[in-house]
């Protein structure tokens, strides 16, 4: 496939797209933890403890097993996945605005915040004989905050963000 046919993102942070990163409107994750440019940043957090007791010779068993994860990912993007670098922008003719990116660009930042804890208590029974159980509960508390921010209307014709009700609306479970 020839070069000027085959998919190139476009990459170019500049002053712009670090402003519009700035704003911590619509960010799931903070503009101090999250990319700064075009790319990827991820934090990951992960706590685990498993714990027994057995009842001397009784045969009964008491677990715990307890579980804290926080995530984070934080990711700009060219969703068009084309270089469009030579596509002049319509709303900055003959570049006059410094303001203003001076070709066409898709640029979306993709954010996910994740925390989830989890418990979970089991008795179990097992001795010599034909006899044996388990028997057990559990729980899980998830919150979610997603955001799919369109960062071009900002990094093209220098307009605001528009700030929608899904922002940093959290989803539990």
């Amino acid at each position: 496939m020839a070069r000027s046919f085959s998919p190139a993102q476009n990459s170019f942070s500049d002053a712009l797209l670090a402003t519009s990163l700035a704003d911590p409107r619509q960010r799931a994750v903070s503009p101090s933890d999250g990319t700064k440019g075009y790319g990827l940043v991820r934090q990951y957090t992960h706590a685990h403890a498993n714990l027994e007791y057995a009842f001397g010779d009784s045969g009964f068993t008491l677990s715990s097993l307890t579980g804290l994860n926080a995530e984070s990912r934080s990711e700009v993007a060219d969703l068009d996945n084309f270089d469009s670098s030579l596509l002049s922008n319509p709303s900055n003719p003959g570049n006059a605005n410094p303001n203003r990116r001076t070709f066409w660009d898709f640029v979306f930042a993709v954010e996910r915040k994740t925390y989830d804890f989890s418990q979970e208590l089991r008795l179990a029974y097992h001795q010599k004989g034909p006899l044996s159980g388990l028997i057990g509960v559990s729980y899980l508390k998830t919150t979610v905050w997603n955001n799919l921010i369109n960062l071009s209307g900002e990094v093209l014709s220098g307009g605001n963000r528009a700030l929608s009700s899904v922002a940093k609306s959290p989803i539990r479970t």
